[in-house]
């Protein structure tokens, strides 16, 4: 990870970059799969800034994962968990492009998962478009497992175990 990249908490300042992350992020990976018009509504309706404020409680009582990762101090990538009635769940990891490949993703994943373990969980899951190749080579590289009768619909699921709490 480059040095000068710092990772912390989300905080309420963050909310419109972690948007622009999003949409970027998903204008990238998603291009060629899903309309231009989607990949907007989706990104309004999913990481609408007033939305992401609604979750600063949660992180803040513990009760969520969602730390930024920040270059020159602007938010370049992000990643959420929290737990669900099937365990604990990785909702989202995003990076701009241009900082993909410099393990700010992965940084931001173990530092996830030291939430995971803290909270008594040996595993965590998420699920990946099928035609998503950056996400599930993502996954895969960083010990995921495809769990194919888990998959719904065009979604793959995978789960990664974790060493002993």
């Amino acid at each position: 990870m480059p040095e000068d990249t710092e990772i912390r908490e989300l905080r309420d300042i963050d909310v419109q970059e972690v948007y622009e992350v999003a949409l970027e992020a998903w204008q990238h990976t998603y291009a060629d799969i899903y309309p231009s018009d989607f990949i907007q509504n989706y990104v309004n309706k999913n990481y609408d800034p007033v939305l992401l404020l609604r979750l600063l409680p949660l992180i803040q009582a513990g009760q969520h994962f969602f730390h930024v990762a920040l270059a020159h101090s602007r938010v370049v990538g992000f990643c959420h968990i929290a737990q669900t009635k099937q365990g604990m769940e990785l909702f989202r990891i995003y990076l701009r492009p241009a900082y993909i490949g410099k393990g700010i993703g992965r940084t931001l994943l173990r530092q996830g998962e030291e939430f995971i373990k803290s909270r008594g969980y040996h595993s965590y899951f998420c699920f990946v478009h099928k035609d998503n190749e950056l996400g599930k080579s993502f996954y895969l590289r960083n010990g995921f497992t495809h769990l194919v009768e888990n998959d719904q619909e065009d979604e793959w699921h995978m789960e990664k175990r974790l060493a002993d709490v």
